[in-house]
């Protein structure tokens, strides 16, 4: 991470199979053998300068030029991989100038790249399959590999200008409804969020029940927490914080051992700690550091849980209360399907039911299974019992 920051996992995903490659329906690096053109080392040839957080040691951020060609950039950030993924091997170009632009385009209108990456690459399916029309487009052509449109395309929707300002830029959901003619076969999003650049039918399948589970739905990271309890490891050195057994075909520990992670994960999060540090939590005392910097002598690891336990079921009394409903977040099809090929992983792709198991994820925080309304009498006792609604 010190040296390339997470652009340095591009070819690792690809290799492993958990990169996906031209909008889901690829995978692996026979999809995609030019990855090394968009990994770390290539990318460093373009950085300027390196920073990171406030007081971070690892750095892992920082800043590329291109001085020169189509996709000139005086200065723009250091791309981690969601958006290396998402301008790349998702729309099929191996261009890491062209990802740069992107970058530049994206930070600038305030566009979260994993939705434009998305959108970019369903428009280009949807032109390839007859869907979408040079008449729709403007003339602008769109083709798999070619930067060009695909930056093009980019600029209109971060300028909501043109094709892609009208009918791209509100997300995969609304572009959806706006071109119908059978274009959600090609549409990929989650409750209408498009979901990060992570193959959860390759890995533990606590990333899937994330994406159809959480009050934000598809959101990548707040699966960690159980995915390394499930990997079988410590998140802390207390009771509190370790995994535990999880007989095979045990719906109900698994959501469980995947509500204690979601916990840890929240208050973790809430804390400001690094994601990427996570991955190092057994080694780190989170508990004694909280209770140096705030003198909070008493705080607990229990204390810990339940505050992100808390954090937690507000957000999702917030999102039931604003009209989520859970039985109407699920995969698009493109997401049932296996890819096309399928890389090193090939007949690993997890077939449990993810459904049935966010109903017992949602059973492990006190929910009611199908709703996932949380309870009152849990909300109470939290502390939080005025917001039940």
């Amino acid at each position: 991470m010190r040296k390339y920051g997470s652009c340095g996992f591009m070819s690792i995903g690809i290799q492993a199979g958990i990169g996906p490659i031209k909008n889901w329906s690829l995978a692996g690096e026979e999809s995609y053998p030019q990855h090394e053109k968009i990994n770390g080392e290539n990318v460093l040839k373009y950085r300027t300068k390196r920073h990171g957080c406030m007081y971070c040691p690892i750095a892992c951020g920082g800043t590329v030029q291109v001085k020169d060609g189509p996709f000139k950039v005086e200065e723009a950030r250091l791309p981690e991989y969601e958006t290396i993924q998402a301008f790349a091997p998702f729309v099929m170009c191996d261009d890491i100038e062209a990802c740069f632009k992107a970058q530049e385009l994206c930070d600038k209108a305030g566009v979260d790249t994993i939705s434009c990456g998305h959108v970019v690459a369903f428009a280009v399916e949807c032109f390839e399959n007859g869907i979408l029309t040079l008449e729709d487009t403007g003339g602008l052509e769109l083709r798999w590999g070619e930067p060009k449109g695909i930056i093009e395309l980019t600029r209109q929707i971060c300028e909501r200008e043109g094709f892609g300002g009208e009918v791209l830029a509100d997300g995969v959901k609304r572009a959806v409804e706006r071109i119908g003619r059978g274009s959600e076969k090609y549409g990929v999003h989650i409750g209408g969020q498009e979901p990060a650049f992570h193959d959860f039918r390759y890995e533990a399948p606590s990333r899937g029940v994330t994406y159809i589970s959480d009050p934000t739905p598809a959101r990548h990271e707040r699966c960690s927490g159980g995915q390394l309890l499930q990997l079988k490891m410590p998140l802390g050195p207390y009771p509190e914080f370790q995994p535990f057994d999880v007989p095979e075909g045990d719906m109900d520990a698994l959501g469980r051992l995947y509500a204690r992670g979601s916990k840890y994960y929240s208050a973790f999060s809430s804390c400001g700690f690094c994601a990427y540090t996570l991955g190092a939590s057994s080694h780190l005392d989170v508990i004694s550091i909280i209770q140096g910097f705030a003198g909070w002598d008493d705080f607990t690891a229990q204390d810990f849980l339940d505050a992100g336990e808390r954090t937690h079921t507000l957000r999702q009394m917030f999102s039931l209360r604003e009209g989520l409903t859970f039985d109407k977040i699920q995969f698009p099809p493109r997401l049932v399907e296996k890819p096309i090929f399928e890389g090193a992983l090939a007949g690993k792709r997890n077939t449990v039911d993810f459904y049935e198991i966010r109903r017992h994820y949602f059973a492990g925080y006190g929910f009611d299974p199908d709703s996932g309304k949380p309870s009152k009498e849990r909300m109470e006792e939290l502390g939080i019992g005025q917001f039940y609604v």
